[in-house]
């Protein structure tokens, strides 16, 4: 019985795991179309792929 529960668990932890995963990334897809929806625009980018130089314009 602790093996099925074991195993059980592990599958609910991995599909758990890959739908946090897969609800991530829509996620992001959202955020991006929402900004390139409105007037301030990241060009494509993701908040984490941003340049950090500055003055770059």
């Amino acid at each position: 019985m602790q093996d099925y529960v074991a195993v059980n668990w592990q599958i609910v932890h991995d599909v758990a795991e890959r739908h946090a995963e897969v609800f991530a990334e829509y996620m992001r897809e959202v955020e991006l179309w929402l900004h390139n929806g409105s007037g301030n625009a990241v060009q494509g980018k993701r908040r984490d792929e941003k340049d950090s130089g500055a003055g770059a314009s």
